[in-house]
């Protein structure tokens, strides 16, 4: 009987460390949807951009020109 408040704390703190894994594991797949998400959102604002400056009827939609580099780059 006296191995029992032994036993009881001993799995007390696995629990704890088991929350804590869980916890850890959980922020984890946070921070990783949300990187994911910004991914996403940029090739979409990306992908809006050129799709507009075609509809405009423009030539060169995401291609550099003479007038946008910079003059150490022109040939």
């Amino acid at each position: 009987m006296q191995h029992l408040p032994v036993m009881r704390a001993q799995e007390d703190e696995q629990k704890a460390a088991n929350r804590q894994t869980e916890s850890l594991a959980g922020l984890a797949l946070t921070i990783a949807i949300l990187v994911v998400s910004l991914f996403v959102l940029r090739q979409l604002q990306h992908s809006t951009k050129l799709e507009d400056c075609i509809m405009a009827g423009r030539l060169s939609c995401g291609m550099p020109t003479l007038a946008t580099l910079p003059p150490q780059k022109r040939i």
